[in-house]
């Protein structure tokens, strides 16, 4: 009888675990940013100075960009963490994994100013 091989992920679960969560992060903000931009009014603040406050208003399709931001790096650094977990490359892994959550707390951050106004 052959013996069938078994899928183990390797001992180091955490870097997967940190890739896994921030793909979902990413994944959760986009599907509360579209169902919220919807209920927005059609002009929204877009730009917020530390000196003068909001200083740019726009309209709230402009906003559409912050989630799909934030998807787009959890996307493309959750293979490549996964890549480099895999060739024991752990260092860069989580330097990999801290740029995607560093971007979707920015954009969280940034959608929340934008939107915190206008509620």
């Amino acid at each position: 009888m052959k013996n069938k091989r078994k899928f183990v992920l390797p001992y180091n679960t955490a870097a997967y675990m940190i890739s896994a969560l921030t793909f979902l992060y990413a994944v959760c903000f986009l599907i509360i940013c579209f169902v919220m931009i919807d209920k927005l009014p059609d002009t929204v603040p877009l730009h917020w100075s530390e000196q003068s406050g909001f200083d740019r208003f726009g309209d709230k399709s402009e906003l559409y960009a912050l989630p799909i931001i934030s998807m787009a790096i959890a996307v493309i650094a959750l293979p490549c963490s996964v890549l480099l977990i895999r060739k024991s490359y752990n260092g860069f892994a989580y330097f990999v994994d801290g740029v995607s959550v560093f971007s979707t707390l920015m954009t969280i951050l940034a959608f929340w100013l934008m939107v915190s106004q206008v509620i």
